[in-house]
């Protein structure tokens, strides 16, 4: 049969992935670009002038030293509660706006493009108008990640609903499932997967408006202990602190996303060429 013989066709890496294959593999390749990425790094910080670009090892020495001062999770812990604060009430609002944008074409007609315009605003203009409109206030980190993270996450949950397979919903109509059942039973299964991917890039962004943010108008933060490293020109510090970034973000990837992602769509079959 045809459809027996596509896997053959596709090579001997397509088809169904056993259950864990994917993370065995991921773990050692993972592994491998690191180890990449810090010999570039300890090369250039070889080659590049004294001072310049310090080496792994030492920004890895500021990290550590970083860490064991109390004062460092505080300004970790302010940036993490603005940064899920925001993209939470985004994730919510953009769901709502997407799914209403894919149902009516009115609601699509009228807010198309002001989701087109919020796209091309940068996060530094946010930042700026949430100081003057907030002042000094930690809401105003919530209001400009708010407003940077929900076009972002509208265009996908509004592209993943004009995904959905019409003859579903014709089918619910005919057994004449009230329009709740209908989202709950159809709609929301399929918005999953659109969803996650909202999620990881939302959270990139959230991430990214919160430093911008707290740099412009907090005393606490990562984003303002940037601030204060870059104007004492310390570039281990700066490192050190993107480290931390970089970390927290890994973190929430792997110990909140994947983890959620992989129980949420465990009926998903798949398949790679």
């Amino acid at each position: 049969m045809k459809g027996q013989a596509a896997p053959a066709l596709l090579g001997p890496g397509a088809g169904a992935a056993p259950p864990g294959a994917g993370a065995l593999r991921r773990v050692p390749m993972a592994a491998a670009s690191a180890a990449a990425l810090l010999a570039a790094w300890f090369l250039a910080s070889a080659l590049a002038p004294r001072d310049y670009l310090p080496s792994p090892a030492v920004v890895a020495g500021v990290l550590a030293e970083n860490l064991r001062d109390s004062e460092s999770y505080h300004h970790i812990l302010a940036s993490l509660r603005r940064t899920f604060g925001g993209f939470l009430l985004a994730l919510l609002g953009g769901t709502a706006l997407g799914i209403l944008m894919g149902a009516s074409r009115r609601a699509e007609y009228l807010c198309d493009g002001w989701v087109t315009m919020g796209l091309g605003i940068p996060s530094l203009c946010w930042a700026f108008v949430a100081l003057m409109l907030f002042g000094l206030r930690e809401s105003g980190v919530y209001f400009a990640v708010f407003c940077i993270v929900l076009p972002f996450v509208t265009v996908n949950v509004f592209q993943g609903v004009r995904a959905l397979d019409a003859g579903l919903v014709q089918m619910a109509r005919a057994f004449r499932l009230a329009p709740r059942a209908v989202l709950r039973h159809i709609v929301m299964p399929h918005l999953v997967p659109f969803l996650f991917g909202a999620t990881r890039y939302g959270l990139g962004l959230a991430w990214k408006a919160t430093a911008v943010a707290e740099l412009v108008s907090q005393q606490d933060g990562v984003g303002y202990i940037f601030s204060k490293w870059f104007g004492l020109f310390q570039m281990p510090q700066v490192l050190a602190w993107t480290a931390t970034f970089v970390l927290l973000m890994l973190a929430t990837e792997v110990g909140v996303v994947r983890p959620l992602e992989a129980g949420l769509t465990r009926w998903r079959r798949e398949v790679r060429l």
